[in-house]
């Protein structure tokens, strides 16, 4: 038997995770209620009894996990070498719960990790098990399932967007229901089976202009870099006017105030020192 903190051998998980299977397969009704089941469950609950439904092809397990099961071990000894995406969330949250600055917390981000989203019910399904996780680690705040397109479960509708000039922004964001089926910046909005309207929408990613004399090697911006700071502000002016005369939108997220690393799209660099005069950017933000 496994003690408290004692290392888990790999034999040790894996038996863990027979004995968990059981355990789900006798919840599911799939195989008769064992003595650990009955003492494990909450009082005067029940489990399920799917006798002649459709049949449990499979069950799915987050983060870390999942890579475990399906790619193989690629940690060496360590049997979950990623970590396991709900455990890391939590801490995060637990770490930073109290920062003022944190308005909206975002568990998934442009479908990173899930590249299916938008018709794979199994990640919409992690979308919705992420949110409801940091909604009950922290009531306060609103949750971005999957910002910026592919939305399934969420209580904010984004959209990511590197248009450089409001005159080339898609037609879609003139009406709400164009917009919940548009694909504006190339993925569709609206994960398959999941309704939007009437939530909040915030242009939540845009702008991303780099400098000339910023660019090189590695380093990257949207569209074009600009050639000094008058470019800048002139392109920064116009995309901001343009985000702020989205009609039904509630706000909108620059992108981004700093540079990162690479990213050399920021207002200041790395170092805070900005890129422009700082009443010019005020000014051009309106």
């Amino acid at each position: 038997p496994l003690r408290e903190g004692e290392r888990a051998s790999l034999a040790d998980l894996k038996e863990v995770c027979r004995g968990m299977a059981q355990l789900l397969e006798e919840c599911l009704g799939l195989s008769p209620p064992s003595p650990l089941l009955r003492r494990v469950q909450t009082p005067g609950s029940s489990w399920l009894d799917l006798a002649g439904q459709k049949p449990v092809r499979a069950i799915f397990f987050s983060g870390g996990v999942a890579d475990g099961v399906y790619r193989g071990l690629a940690g060496g000894d360590d049997p979950i070498p990623y970590g396991d995406i709900g455990l890391l969330l939590g801490e995060a949250i637990r770490r930073d719960y109290n920062h003022p600055s944190i308005l909206v917390w975002t568990p998934l981000n442009e479908s990173w990790g899930v590249p299916a989203i938008q018709s794979q019910k199994e990640a919409q399904q992690l979308c919705a098990f992420l949110y409801q996780l940091v909604h009950c680690l922290d009531g306060t705040r609103l949750v971005s399932g999957n910002d910026g397109w592919e939305q399934a479960e969420t209580d904010i509708f984004t959209v990511h967007d590197y248009t450089a000039w409001p005159q080339d922004l898609d037609p879609a964001y003139q009406t709400e229901e164009a917009l919940l089926k548009g694909a504006p910046s190339g993925k569709l909005l609206t994960a398959q089976g999941c309704s939007h309207a009437g939530k909040p929408k915030i242009f939540s990613e845009f702008g991303g202009i780099a400098m000339q004399k910023d660019q090189g090697g590695d380093n990257w911006g949207y569209n074009g870099a600009v050639a000094d700071q008058a470019a800048l502000l002139e392109r920064f002016g116009a995309i901001s006017r343009g985000a702020k005369a989205l009609p039904g939108f509630c706000g909108y997220c620059y992108t981004q105030l700093t540079d990162v690393f690479q990213e050399v799209n920021g207002l200041l660099d790395m170092d805070r020192n900005p890129k422009a005069d700082l009443e010019a950017i005020r000014k051009a933000n309106g």
